[in-house]
């Protein structure tokens, strides 16, 4: 009974590990993009011209 209950306890710990290391993951992924926008912008301005 023991070792059930340290293996089941052993599955959900990875299981939190392996979540918290995804939204790590998808937080530095979004850092990323958000920082790529200004520039993305601008060359884009640059590209296409400002109409007016």
């Amino acid at each position: 009974m023991k070792s059930e209950m340290y293996t089941q306890r052993l599955v959900e710990f990875g299981k939190v590990a392996k979540e918290a290391d995804l939204e790590r993951q998808l937080q530095l992924l979004n850092q990323t993009m958000v920082a790529g926008l200004p520039a993305q912008a601008f060359t884009s301005m640059n590209v296409f011209g400002s109409r007016q």
